[in-house]
């Protein structure tokens, strides 16, 4: 597929390859169940009809890209399972999609352009729209649905504290720090704003959720962390109790 993809003529602007997010998820699919057959099936005849039937769709995909060889890249990442992203680039692409376009209803319709008065107005709301998703998907313990249903409700930024603040009994996704060698890199940035130091303990980040007289303490890996038999757990819930 690589090498008929490198024949094919350059894409003109007038002409754009025709793949879109939801092709990509429908072909992804179809392997999936293709290569679970396959595996089903074993080493038989029959399994490798079906193998090259799982791999389809997938070739369909790869002529269709960009003849950059980008989205092919990026095509196999994603069927490898790494795509090579990181949290934050993708949150920010959702953030800019959903500050720059209406989202369809019903689904599966296409998406229209926002209007805004002028550029400053939209240039503002892409930002505070990259702030607020970002924040309230560390707030929802990175639940994507609940974000997703706030984007898609065309919520404004302003409005994701209520539709995606923090609930108890939800961890918090942990913030991380970022590192630096060079003091003088580090000071300018927060020029004009008051800085709080204080020494960083080497230990266990825990979360303490607290709710009536129901104490939880959840991991680094967002599950819960049982008192049972741990003096000190058992020390802070019954602290936490008198206190709050």
């Amino acid at each position: 597929a690589a090498a008929r993809r490198r024949d094919h003529k350059p894409c003109t602007a007038d002409k754009l390859p025709a793949m879109t997010l939801a092709d990509v998820e429908q072909a992804h699919a179809v392997s999936a169940v293709e290569v679970s057959k396959a595996q089903r099936l074993g080493q038989s005849g029959l399994s490798a009809a079906v193998n090259q039937s799982a791999a389809q769709p997938v070739t369909k995909l790869l002529l269709a890209s960009s003849c950059d060889g980008q989205e092919a890249a990026f095509l196999v990442r994603l069927l490898l399972g790494n795509t090579g992203l990181q949290r934050s680039v993708v949150l920010r692409a959702l953030a800019f999609a959903f500050a720059l376009t209406v989202p369809p209803r019903p689904c599966g319709a296409s998406a229209t352009l926002k209007s805004y008065q002028n550029p400053e107005a939209r240039q503002a709301s892409v930002l505070a729209m990259e702030r607020a998703v970002g924040r309230a998907h560390g707030e929802v313990g990175g639940s994507v649905e609940r974000l997703l249903a706030a984007l898609f409700a065309n919520c404004p930024p302003h409005q994701f504290f209520g539709q995606c603040g923090p609930t108890c009994g939800t961890p918090l996704l942990p913030m991380t720090a970022s590192w630096s060698a060079d003091l003088e890199c580090v000071l300018p940035r927060f020029t004009g704003s008051a800085v709080l130091v204080e020494e960083k303990y080497k230990g266990t980040r825990l979360q303490i959720h607290k709710k009536g007289e129901v104490i939880r303490f959840f991991g680094l890996d967002h599950k819960e962390f049982p008192a049972g038999e741990n003096e000190a757990l058992l020390s802070v819930a019954r602290s936490l109790q008198n206190d709050c």
